[in-house]
């Protein structure tokens, strides 16, 4: 195996159980995080023998992020045929495979646009610095904390005013 093919299983065997953690939480549905990091890392895999990668890590997780991104506007198109298909008022209504069951939390997390959950899991689950988000999600340090912003007030609104302030201390960099 050349060095690429070297690296490429090394970042695997290291990353993946981190990368699935991260595109659990995004989605909420374990078999859906297992088929992004699949994924992320097939389509990781041309750009790797191409260049060298300086940060595995940080280049796989904006991989798992970007195709959770592309499962939601996936599901959402399906959805939209999906009504077309069956038409409004047959009785069918199509399911919202991205909410599925368990703690209030995990719910409010999935009730979060994608962008704002994203921070969140990359902020709190994650650990990372604002700094390390807006890098891993290719924004601004202010786009991190503007979405950071309004998604625990989502969060505060959706699970009641003593969740904010359990996460004030925790939201802060310092």
């Amino acid at each position: 195996m050349d060095a690429a093919g070297d690296s490429f299983e090394a970042a695997w065997l290291e990353h993946r159980r981190a990368l699935w953690r991260v595109a659990w939480l995004i989605v909420g549905d374990p078999d859906q995080a297992d088929d992004i990091v699949s994924a992320a890392f097939a389509r990781s895999l041309n750009g790797w023998a191409e260049r060298e990668i300086l940060n595995p890590k940080a280049y796989l997780r904006r991989a798992v992020v970007n195709e959770a991104s592309d499962s939601f506007r996936r599901a959402g198109r399906d959805r939209r045929w999906l009504v077309r298909r069956t038409g409004e008022g047959r009785g069918m209504r199509p399911v919202d495979s991205q909410v599925a069951e368990g703690t209030d939390l995990a719910a409010a997390l999935r009730r979060l646009p994608i962008d704002q959950r994203a921070v969140i899991v990359l902020r709190f689950w994650g650990d990372l610095s604002e700094r390390d988000a807006a890098e891993a999600l290719s924004i601004s340090v202010g786009t991190v904390k503007s979405r950071t912003h309004r998604a625990l007030k989502a969060l505060a609104a959706d699970l009641g005013p003593g969740f904010l302030a359990d996460q004030a201390v925790e939201a802060t960099d310092g």
